[in-house]
C-alpha cells in the first residue's frame, strides 16, 4: 500500500490549485499523525472482528487509492478532473473512511483508554480535513455535481 502512495505521489498530476493554509497543514497532519500515538496493550486481544475491521479498512483504502490513481495528494487541491468512479461512487473520501476503519480495527484488539483517545483524536481531524477539503473543492462546479450524485462523506446512509 505504501509503495503505491509513494508511486502514485511521484506521477500524480500537477494541480491547477491547491490550498497551502496553515488549517490545511493542520488537519492533514493532525489526521495522520494521531494514530501513530496508539499503542499495543500488555495483554492485546486479536478477536477476529478487529482483525476483519484492519483488513476491511486495509482493502479500502487500496482500493480508494488506486480509484484516486494519480490524482492523489495529502493537502485539498484540484487536479484536473473529481474522480468519481470506483471507490468514489459510493462515498466521497473512502480514503478518510478506511483510516477510521482500520484505526476501530486496531483499537477494538488493542483496547485503552490512550489509543480510544488518539483514535477519537485522528478521527475529529479526518472530519475537519473533509470537510475542509470539500469548502476547498465546492468552487468547482463539477465538485457540487458529484456531490448531489454521491450524497455521504465517510459511510452509506451515516455521513
Amino acid at each position: 500500500m505504501e509503495a503505491i502512495v509513494v508511486v502514485l505521489a511521484l506521477v500524480r498530476r500537477p494541480a491547477d490549485r491547491t490550498s497551502w493554509s496553515p488549517y490545511a497543514w493542520a488537519t492533514t497532519l493532525g489526521g495522520m499523525a494521531a494514530p501513530f500515538f496508539m499503542r499495543p496493550v500488555a495483554a492485546a486481544h486479536d478477536i477476529w472482528v478487529g482483525q476483519a475491521l484492519q483488513v476491511f479498512g486495509a482493502t479500502v483504502g487500496l482500493l480508494g487509492t488506486l480509484s484516486l490513481n494519480r490524482s492523489f495528494g495529502l493537502l485539498p487541491a484540484h487536479r484536473g478532473a473529481i474522480r468519481s468512479t470506483g471507490m468514489y461512487r459510493w462515498v466521497r473520501h473512502p480514503l478518510y473512511a478506511s483510516y477510521a476503519v482500520l484505526q476501530l480495527g486496531y483499537l477494538v484488539n488493542n483496547p485503552s483508554l490512550r489509543n480510544a483517545t488518539f483514535y477519537g483524536t485522528a478521527v475529529v481531524f479526518q472530519v475537519l480535513r473533509l470537510l475542509n477539503e470539500e469548502r476547498f473543492l465546492a468552487q468547482y462546479p463539477e465538485y457540487e455535481r458529484y456531490c448531489s450524485r454521491t450524497r455521504w462523506r465517510l459511510f452509506p446512509y451515516v455521513f
